[in-house]
């Protein structure tokens, strides 16, 4: 997860929340697209509240490394998007170019193991399949009928990661 703030020193910073409970905060925005972030996913909060200022983000903490939301990867020439712990294999040239077209976050370079594949996908992510945004919650994928219904129930200004599918997941309707 990403945070937007301005207590620190004063003046705006980027962090990212590292799995160490940690901010890590970026130089620049360039350091933030580089390091395969999708600037979509930025949360504005008020504060800190608490959370400890690490080192600086950096080689050791890319979009990669962290499996952040709405990562792409080259695996060896296969495609893929990050959401929610899973990887979500790009199946066409054509829907890595819509993905991308969401997300303007550096494409990187790894290996991305079976385990990640197949993993579950976590509680409350919002995917954008196009044209459907879909909230996840174990078991399945509930999709929103409308914008509107974003906005009612509470996901008003979060961004979806766009992924090319829901993972495995069952669509579970209704959604009200």
């Amino acid at each position: 997860m990403f945070v937007f703030s301005s207590p620190v020193n004063g003046n705006p910073e980027i962090h990212f929340v590292g799995t160490d409970g940690e901010l890590h905060g970026f130089a620049t925005p360039r350091q933030l697209l580089a390091d395969g972030y999708d600037p979509a996913l930025i949360v504005t909060v008020p504060n800190l509240g608490g959370l400890k200022v690490g080192a600086p983000a950096g080689t050791a903490l890319t979009a990669m490394a962290t499996r952040a939301d709405g990562t792409i990867v080259d695996s060896s020439g296969t495609f893929f998007t990050f959401a929610g712990g899973t990887a979500f294999g790009i199946p066409t040239p054509e829907e890595l170019e819509r993905i991308q077209r969401a997300n303007v976050a550096a494409v990187l370079t790894g290996a991305v193991t079976p385990a990640e594949t197949s993993a579950a996908v976590a509680s409350g992510v919002l995917l954008s399949v196009s044209p459907t945004v879909y909230v996840t919650h174990d078991p399945g994928a509930y999709p929103f009928r409308a914008i509107a219904q974003l906005d009612s129930t509470g996901y008003g200004g979060t961004a979806a990661v766009p992924t090319p599918h829901i993972g495995g997941l069952s669509v579970i309707f209704p959604y009200s």
